[in-house]
């Protein structure tokens, strides 16, 4: 048979050749209304760019935020929340579109959805009672890391938090809401930055009014896989099954009652 040629060919950048780094978008803006059939909210949406810098003025990357911001004239009083889900690699799009934006994707199967799927508004957004702004971690989604600076600085626990205290900070700068109630909203592993975030932002003077912790895993990382076995034993025991030695046996469940002393 004749030797046939590969499929692909990969090029090794020499580093003299690579491509000047593009320029960062300029923010988007539209302007949108939201309804549940009860309420009508209009709203601008902007998707932006946040410079992150150092202490020193040395730049980090950019940040990618999505927001949804009331039209309303007095947003004294209207809170903020800074939403992201986890990963920790991963962008904040499945607590957006996937869950509290004021615009999701319609799932009323468990059939595969069709390409393109057409969203609607989300009955279940929390814009009535908040502004809303998704950030993506540094690496995910839009969110870019600068060319030269180190992504270990900000592909760690503490960097992290760090990179999105500093996204928190220009984003309420840029769009002066710094006298608003501010809120942050983490799933599964954004429930752990948020632990981490709490801190760094009270360190810089940055006050919080409350935090929501969905799907948490304060517990992840000193115990690795260990609530992940601990939850399929649960499961296991309360439905009567049990592993030993590689093997499924079904065993009755025995409920073990502590006995207590009441004293008068």
């Amino acid at each position: 048979m004749a030797e046939t040629s590969p499929s692909f060919t990969v090029t090794m950048n020499d580093g003299k050749s690579a491509k000047p780094e593009q320029p960062v978008p300029e923010p988007a803006s539209k302007d949108m209304t939201w309804t549940d059939g009860k309420q009508t909210i209009k709203y601008t949406a902007t998707a932006e760019m946040l410079p992150l810098h150092t202490d020193d003025g040395t730049l980090i990357g950019h940040m990618f935020a999505l927001s949804y911001v009331s039209d309303a004239a007095d947003k004294s009083d209207r809170p903020v929340t800074f939403c992201w889900n986890g990963g920790p690699g991963g962008s904040s799009a499945m607590v957006n579109i996937g869950g509290l934006g004021p615009r999701r994707v319609p799932i009323n199967t468990i059939k595969q959805l069709p390409c393109p799927t057409k969203p609607e508004d989300n009955p279940y957004s929390l814009l009535p009672t908040t502004d809303l702004v998704y950030l993506d971690a540094m690496g995910t989604g839009y969110s870019k890391v600068a060319e030269g600076y180190d992504p270990k600085k900000v592909w760690g626990v503490d960097g992290d938090a760090d990179a999105f205290m500093r996204g928190i900070a220009q984003w309420l700068t840029t769009h002066e809401r710094w006298n608003t109630p501010l809120y942050l909203y983490g799933e599964s592993y954004g429930t752990m930055r948020n632990s981490v975030l709490m801190r760094v932002l009270g360190e810089r003077g940055i006050a919080l009014t409350g935090v929501i912790e969905q799907s948490t895993i304060l517990d992840y990382a000193p115990f690795g896989q260990r609530p992940v076995l601990h939850g399929h034993a649960a499961g296991l025991r309360r439905h009567g099954q049990l592993l030993r030695q590689g093997r499924r046996r079904r065993r009755p469940v025995r409920v073990v009652r502590p006995r207590l002393e009441v004293r008068r």
